[in-house]
């Protein structure tokens, strides 16, 4: 078993992972540092919650890193957008393939989501708790839900915001579309704008007054 010689061109790019089988992501992806910002596996076996995503950005040491980047390695079989931020085309370099690895343009019904992470504030009003549902609503539609949950002693969230791909997904995620979110049933005051090329910190806030602030401990 040798390396085979990927090309990844700008944008969007997909291929078939047939390199060591539980190759830890960021040994995965060392080649092309700093000339991608994301990585999103697939596995239908996941679903309803298929996606696992790498933001190379986000530091080991950020204390909801294990639960915002959950792509910790790659599965021989099984599929990978990677979104390519050089402005020519580059390499990534398989190793342990035994064959030619497949590529192909990204597919456009197929399209990985945005995500969002962050904690979540306690209001005069409102104080979230572990277990509530959160969910992502573009003009009036339910994209996405997730729920509050205990990240390292505080009170955080994951959730992908589905894109825009006809059917059941038709009204959710593009480019540029503005992001309501809710927990329960509780507006928060920031939006959020759609962008799957990399993962945003956003944390929840309610809108009513006199917000108290949790701060967010590194240990």
């Amino acid at each position: 078993m040798s390396s085979v010689a990927v090309t990844l061109d700008p944008g969007w790019n997909i291929f078939a992972y047939i390199g060591r089988d539980g190759q830890i992501t960021q040994e995965t992806l060392k080649a092309i540092q700093g000339n991608y910002s994301m990585a999103w596996g697939y596995k239908q076996k996941l679903w309803p919650k298929p996606w696992l995503a790498y933001d190379p950005t986000i530091p080991a040491s950020h204390p909801m890193y294990s639960y915002v980047n959950n792509l910790q390695h790659f599965d021989y079989g099984s599929g990978y957008w990677i979104y390519v931020t050089a402005t020519g085309p580059i390499t990534l370099y398989v190793k342990g393939a035994s064959d030619s690895v497949l590529t192909a343009a990204a597919d456009q019904s197929v399209v990985p989501p945005s995500a969002f992470y962050g904690l979540a504030a306690t209001s005069s009003d409102f104080t979230p708790l572990a277990g509530m549902e959160v969910t992502a609503w573009i003009n009036n539609k339910l994209c996405g839900r997730s729920q509050i949950q205990t990240m390292n002693e505080q009170l955080g969230y994951v959730i992908h915001i589905e894109a825009d791909t006809g059917g059941d997904s038709s009204g959710c995620g593009m480019i540029g579309r503005e992001i309501e979110f809710k927990v329960g049933n509780v507006p928060m005051a920031i939006p959020g704008i759609w962008n799957n090329t990399n993962i945003h910190y956003l944390p929840l806030l309610s809108k009513f007054d006199h917000l108290l602030f949790m701060p967010l401990v590194v240990r």
